[in-house]
């Protein structure tokens, strides 16, 4: 029973990051049609313009996560209409070959531009130590990382569902043409939605960086979440928060009884399986075609 409790622990934390980064990716997903695979060089990027403005600056923690979210965003906003923006009316492997050759090129700009290879996130008044949960210690820390994501996962739906901003982003998102004609400025909603998209990763970014070392590695974290996305399905937000936290306790539970080595491979199977068996995820939109 304390391993189960272990897994589950230990694999919320995670899974609550993965949700972040799925909501982001299905945002701008369903908004735009566009698959960003450099979705974690965005996470990446917030993480690294924090944890160095710490070490240069030591005590400025606010204002260091302002211009980590800052610099995502505007990276985001600017990746769409330099680049993205141009593949539209092109086949769909246009601009998903186009999101992964710019994760490479962001890679090695992010190389020179800082000046270490690893950093570390310090995020003021989190707690330290460890919780009696069950018979389980658990880490403050991580309990405290999954608790943000989770409710910020769940902010952003309520936002989603019930605002104004929700309402633009599932019309533009659904029918650009019908929008635009309803007074909508759909430019400015793919903008507005690459920009969220890409803070959420900063979010992300932020919150996995405080538990671990910040280095070039992380960028593969939105690779790992492509499971999650897959199992809540491509366009449901509800869906990303289900799929991220899922994954996660599934890779605690990997990590606790087969060890920490086969979690890659367990959860690529898992992707497998997903995309041959339920490609609509469990809340995607099932395509019906009339023959």
């Amino acid at each position: 029973m304390n391993n189960v409790l272990l897994a589950i622990f230990g694999g919320l934390p995670l899974g609550a990051t993965y949700s972040l980064i799925a909501l982001g990716m299905v945002l701008i997903y369903r908004t735009t049609g566009t698959f960003n695979l450099a979705h974690g060089q965005f996470m990446l990027l917030a993480a690294f313009v924090l944890a160095d403005w710490q070490l240069k600056r030591p005590g400025s923690f606010v204002l260091g996560l302002a211009l980590a979210l800052i610099a995502s965003g505007v990276l985001s906003a600017v990746v769409y209409k330099l680049i993205l923006s141009r593949t539209v009316g092109q086949p769909h492997w246009v601009a998903f070959v186009a999101t992964l050759v710019l994760g490479v090129g962001l890679d090695a700009a992010m190389s020179l531009i800082f000046d270490q290879p690893s950093y570390n996130i310090s995020i003021p008044a989190m707690p330290h130590g460890v919780v009696d949960l069950f018979g389980v210690k658990v880490g403050w820390s991580s309990l405290v990382v999954g608790a943000i994501g989770i409710l910020l996962s769940v902010v952003f739906i309520i936002v989603l569902r019930f605002s104004r901003l929700g309402v633009q982003v599932r019309a533009a998102g659904q029918d650009p043409v019908l929008a635009a004609q309803g007074g909508i400025q759909v430019r400015r909603v793919y903008v507005g939605a690459w920009v969220i998209g890409g803070v959420l990763a900063a979010i992300a970014g932020v919150l996995y960086g405080s538990s671990t070392i910040v280095d070039g590695s992380m960028s593969g974290m939105a690779l790992v979440a492509v499971p999650a996305l897959v199992l809540g399905g491509l366009d449901s937000f509800e869906g990303a928060i289900i799929g991220g936290l899922a994954i996660g306790v599934v890779q605690g539970f990997i990590t606790v009884y087969l060890g920490g080595e086969y979690v890659n491979v367990v959860t690529y199977s898992i992707l497998l399986v997903l995309l041959l068996a339920l490609p609509q995820g469990l809340f995607g939109t099932r395509e019906v075609l009339k023959v």
